[in-house]
């Protein structure tokens, strides 16, 4: 029997992933654990009064697009992204970014950007983001003196606990269980309390404090959110199961 594994996000998002997995060998199924619901913002800010635009997730940037095109954009806004994912949907949807955070963290983006840009303190920032977010980035950029207005245009919701419990005991068992959000760690939880028999992998360092947080006692952290990243992290760590390394 194949070694499964369990990616807490939708298919589309997780499509590369399953592909690299399954050319492994392994069992790779993609199960959603959140959905996103995008917003219609009453407040529609002026796209001229700011220097920079950064996004740290794709559904920022899509929720963006629902409002503005490509077309609209001032010529003098400048582009920030977190992630190869983002910049990717911001090249899709609107323009390639002009800055691509070396680190995939939102903390890092501030600094970088300030690296980047020594004007920052002086700049104006619009930040599409979803609405409850981590205080990070704002924080970060604050701390160094730039204006920062944090836009909600999405929002993410849990699936029912009882709609994803049901889908899970359907899926169970698996060997490893791959997390890409600190949403996606609260929603399993609360469909799947802990204590857990498998290990987990965390997409980067918020995720695994939060998987930390709801019990998890193996966490292992991807290098990058990139795909191939990702599978290597999901090899090792069930490399480790295999090898009886793994202690539940």
């Amino acid at each position: 029997m194949r070694s499964r594994v369990l990616i807490a996000r939708d298919a589309e998002r997780a499509g590369e992933l399953v592909r690299l997995l399954e050319a492994e060998g392994l069992e790779a199924i993609a199960e959603p654990v959140t959905r996103t619901v995008f917003l219609t913002p009453d407040d529609v800010p002026a796209l001229e009064a700011f220097d920079w635009l950064i996004f740290t997730s794709a559904n920022g940037v899509r929720g963006f697009g629902n409002v503005f095109k490509a077309n609209v954009l001032p010529p003098g806004l400048r582009i920030a992204v977190v992630g190869p994912g983002t910049a990717e949907e911001s090249s899709k949807c609107l323009r390639n970014p002009d800055y691509v955070a070396r680190q995939n963290d939102a903390g890092s983006l501030a600094r970088e950007l300030l690296e980047e840009d020594p004007e920052l303190p002086r700049r104006a920032v619009l930040w599409p983001c979803a609405a409850k977010t981590s205080p990070d980035l704002d924080a970060a950029l604050r701390n160094v003196g730039a204006d920062v207005i944090a836009w909600p245009v999405y929002a993410t919701e849990s699936i029912p606990n009882l709609e994803l419990s049901e889908q899970l005991v359907k899926l169970w068992p698996w060997g490893v269980a791959l997390f890409a959000a600190p949403s996606a760690v609260v929603a399993f939880a609360q469909a799947w309390p802990a204590p857990w028999n498998f290990p987990c992998v965390a997409i980067g360092q918020v995720t695994a404090e939060a998987l930390t947080k709801e019990g998890a006692k193996s966490v292992r952290v991807s290098n990058s959110p990139r795909a191939v990243d990702l599978r290597d992290a999901v090899l090792e760590t069930l490399h480790l199961r295999e090898n009886n390394e793994f202690k539940p």
